[in-house]
């Protein structure tokens, strides 16, 4: 087993690459704003919140699909 597959089976780069897309775009969005890197910041990690669960729901529908055996027992 690779450690590469571990942590988020090797997207831990991609990831954190998206993070900083986000990060640098809400930056520029919000830039007239005294503060702007704190706003970013926090916009940054509610957008991670958002696809976060997202990927759950999607993955548990996905597993809830496949295994035939329903969703409210993945929770």
């Amino acid at each position: 087993m690779n450690f590469d597959d571990v942590m988020l089976y090797g997207l831990d780069w991609e990831l954190f690459v998206w993070d900083v897309i986000i990060f640098q775009l809400w930056q520029m969005v919000i830039a007239d704003y005294g503060d702007s890197v704190a706003i970013a910041c926090f916009l940054t990690f509610m957008c991670d919140k958002v696809l976060m669960v997202g990927r759950t729901i999607a993955g548990e529908k996905n597993l809830s699909k496949k295994s035939i055996i329903d969703n409210k027992f993945f929770i």
